[in-house]
């Protein structure tokens, strides 16, 4: 397993486009992808969990990464996250 913090830059958190996005990625690996923070935690290849889940601008969340590719996938995420998911 992988894990590694990232703060959310998105300036609406991780509403409806970035969380798409963030799916979008997401589904692209084989590994399971986790999004906690403090004790919650979501599926991050599941646009549900994560619009219910009420990440705001400046969380520090953690992305956790499991499996075969859970090397790429974690930096891949966090690299995304880092940079606003397109909504900065």
């Amino acid at each position: 397993m992988r894990a590694e913090k990232v703060k959310v830059i998105s300036k609406q958190g991780l509403h409806a486009r970035p969380a798409g996005q963030l799916v979008t990625e997401c589904k692209k690996f084989k590994s399971q992808i986790y999004i906690r923070w403090g004790d919650k935690g979501v599926n991050a290849k599941s646009i549900y969990a994560i619009l219910q889940s009420g990440i705001k601008c400046g969380s520090e969340v953690v992305v956790e990464c499991q499996g075969e590719d859970e090397e790429l996938a974690c930096d891949t995420i966090v690299q995304k996250i880092a940079e606003g998911l397109g909504d900065t």
